[in-house]
């Protein structure tokens, strides 16, 4: 579980609360990779890292660093939060 803090606007002062959302990077790795009809090499080459991170990271044996991510969102064409999430922005 990973908790993190949700900034929400409301009229000219920011407050936040802390949510906790089970990342979902794994699933969706994997089922977009399947989508695109492609094997970890290519998204592996695309984000300058081994097949082995790739595969990790589908196994949720690791995740992408933080700079990974807006490649590989741009790479499925999704946003990052739809990568993090499996969820789109609601």
């Amino acid at each position: 579980m990973v908790n993190y803090i949700i900034c929400i606007e409301r009229g000219n002062k920011m407050t936040s609360r802390k949510k906790s959302e089970k990342l979902r990077v794994a699933k969706v790795l994997s089922e977009e990779r399947k989508k695109k009809e492609n094997h970890q090499k290519d998204l592996a080459k695309y984000c300058g890292v081994s097949k082995s991170a790739v595969s990790k990271w589908e196994s949720g044996l690791s995740y992408p660093s933080i700079p990974q991510l807006p490649l590989i969102a741009d790479y499925y064409g999704i946003t990052i939060q739809k990568l993090l999430t499996g969820r789109e922005k609601q």
